[in-house]
């Protein structure tokens, strides 16, 4: 049974258009296909991760660390989506991960993406790295080269207990935004090459 968090994010990939030559970006586990989105006009699909060691099934089709800034992509331009879904947290450098995916997608592709805010730590052990508030994920998207067209938040599912943690824990919270913002866990994001 997926959990709630996962639901919000597959709830969202169903509402997708997909067309063109997709770029799964850290999908080796999970890849984006036409049984996950609401339309897939695709033509060519690859995905790009590291190397899954002793398993044959879900190697990438490119095998490469997008926290490294390569010169020698020889994919530079060709792509027209990308998807870069629960894999924000185990990036160490996640700006040069997102030039590099902007490098990869043609004049005004889009980028589809989720970040991670308020989620536990999860295997494998030591590598999940960060978190993200949907400002710095705009920021950093921003800084990338890409333009914010939409961004779906996820919730708790139970929102009224994580509001009282705030409340009863004497947490600074920032008063000016609504209660169900303050029950966010994470965003998912369209964007758009500029």
């Amino acid at each position: 049974m997926a959990s709630f968090f996962r639901k919000q994010l597959e709830d969202w990939l169903k509402t997708l258009k997909v067309y063109g030559k997709v770029i799964d970006v850290g999908g080796s586990q999970n890849p984006i296909s036409s049984n996950r989105v609401r339309e897939w006009n695709v033509i060519e699909c690859k995905t790009m991760d590291l190397e899954v060691p002793h398993e044959k099934s879900n190697q990438p089709d490119i095998v490469s660390d997008i926290n490294i800034y390569r010169e020698d992509f020889s994919n530079d331009e060709y792509f027209d989506t990308a998807f870069c879904i629960e894999v924000m947290e185990y990036l160490y450098d996640p700006l040069t991960a997102l030039k590099n995916i902007n490098r990869l997608l043609t004049k005004s592709g889009y980028l589809y993406i989720s970040f991670s805010f308020l989620y536990p730590y999860h295997p494998p052990s030591g590598t999940d790295l960060l978190r993200y508030t949907k400002y710095g994920a705009q920021k950093l998207l921003e800084k990338a080269g890409f333009e914010v067209m939409e961004i779906e938040p996820r919730y708790a599912h139970n929102g009224g207990n994580l509001l009282d943690f705030w409340q009863k824990d004497k947490y600074r919270y920032d008063r000016s935004l609504s209660y169900v913002e303050l029950t966010e866990t994470g965003h998912m994001i369209k964007a758009k090459k500029i």
